[in-house]
């Protein structure tokens, strides 16, 4: 069954301070005691990674096989790294979304900040509306992001779709969307995956964010590309890659350089994994640099990672810091819609509109549907190319 999808927009912008990256953080101030644990890399779903991945590759010039769909200013677009305060409040609206059910930025219900939880205050909850359509009342989305600590700029909510492939190239034949994966205003991200049992079965939250950025490895990830599993990883750097790798378990494997060039583009490789397995990237430059990600432990591919067990003994984390000549600087002048100025003291990379396909995950344009050209400029119907269940009455996917 295919159902018309609702797709709507929000897009924010502020003035942000650098962010701090730091999975025991906990507020020394406010009216409220927050004790909910951030996420770290130990416990992001392959999932997560996997849309972060594909937000990058996006940002780098990949355009799900329209061109029209590019990001201006592909080549000098600040690299997005990850936020952990944002990926707990994405995940936490990607749960939320399943359990209530509805579909909408702001929450279902009124939100109330416990000692230990980010919670619906008992009675508020909307749970009588459909699938696609939600008109509740609840916390605005950037209150509801700062209670895990966050400083959000722009929000993208879908559902439906089994992967992050299909999923990031939904929101890209979005124009509101694309315009938040695109923003040079955007410069960290936090993704939230859950599957459920209810309405649309899977759901996805992009929360973005601004602040100063350099690192030279962004999340790599494991993703499956058809029947094969690929592992896919984002390299910034002012200096060109000299080795990349991929360790799976025991197995080291080589990464080729498959989008981009050599100083900003993705390095990717056909692995294979079993459930739990854990895995890391390294990578060398030619200035005599090398770094690895995550900086220190392992991530792991499954479902439940936080039921897989660390390798014994320690990961080699005896790498380079990051290079802190060339960050990228976030733009705190932008209003979320603008992709027409790049963000200021950004350096252009050398080469990098040779532009190769790392793998195919190209959704024909017929699959979209038609657009809804009568409708607000930020608002389009969609018809998502699903097969889910409909036991439930909503076999539809959308996003908003």
């Amino acid at each position: 069954m295919r159902a018309l999808a609702f797709v709507a927009v929000l897009a924010v912008s502020f003035t942000l301070s650098a962010q701090v990256v730091n999975p025991d953080w906990r507020p020394a101030e406010g009216p409220v005691a927050y004790a909910i644990p951030i996420l770290d890399h130990a416990t992001l779903l392959p999932q997560e990674l996997a849309i972060h991945y594909f937000t990058n590759l996006a940002r780098m010039g990949y355009d799900c096989g329209d061109v029209s769909l590019e990001c201006g200013l592909s080549e000098t677009l600040p690299i997005l790294s990850f936020d952990f305060k944002l990926a707990t409040a994405a995940r936490w609206l990607s749960k939320h979304l399943n359990d209530t059910p509805c579909f909408q930025h702001d929450t279902c219900c009124t939100l109330t900040l416990t000692a230990t939880e980010v919670l619906c205050v008992a009675g508020t909850a909307c749970t009588d509306q459909p699938c696609e359509v939600t008109f509740c009342t609840g916390t605005p989305w950037v209150q509801r992001i700062t209670m895990f600590g966050g400083n959000p700029t722009a929000e993208n909510i879908a559902a439906g779709n089994d992967t992050a492939d299909e999923t990031i190239c939904q929101w890209m034949n979005s124009s509101g969307h694309r315009t938040n994966i695109c923003s040079p205003s955007n410069t960290s991200l936090g993704t939230g995956y859950h599957q459920g049992q209810n309405c649309f079965y899977r759901y996805w939250t992009q929360d973005f964010g601004g602040g100063a950025q350099a690192e030279r490895l962004y999340p790599g990830a494991l993703f499956e590309d058809g029947a094969l599993l690929k592992a896919g990883l984002i390299v910034r750097s002012p200096s060109p890659v000299k080795t990349a790798a991929v360790t799976v378990g025991t197995v080291e494997t080589a990464l080729a350089n498959t989008f981009g060039t050599d100083l900003r583009g993705a390095w990717t490789a056909t692995v294979s994994a079993a459930n739990c397995a854990a895995y890391f990237f390294t990578a060398s430059f030619k200035d005599g640099k090398s770094e690895r990600f995550p900086p220190a432990g392992y991530l792991f591919y499954s479902e439940t990672p936080e039921q897989c067990e660390t390798p014994d003994g320690d990961p080699d984390t005896d790498t380079a810091g990051p290079d802190d000549t060339v960050p990228d600087e976030a733009a705190s002048d932008n209003e979320g819609s603008d992709t027409t100025e790049g963000p200021d003291e950004e350096t252009p990379d050398e080469g990098s509109s040779d532009h190769t396909s790392p793998f195919d995950f190209n959704p024909s344009k017929d699959d979209a549907g038609p657009a809804n050209d009568d409708g607000p400029v930020d608002v389009d119907l969609v018809w998502p190319d699903t097969d889910k269940p409909t036991d439930n009455g909503c076999g539809c996917s959308l996003v908003f």
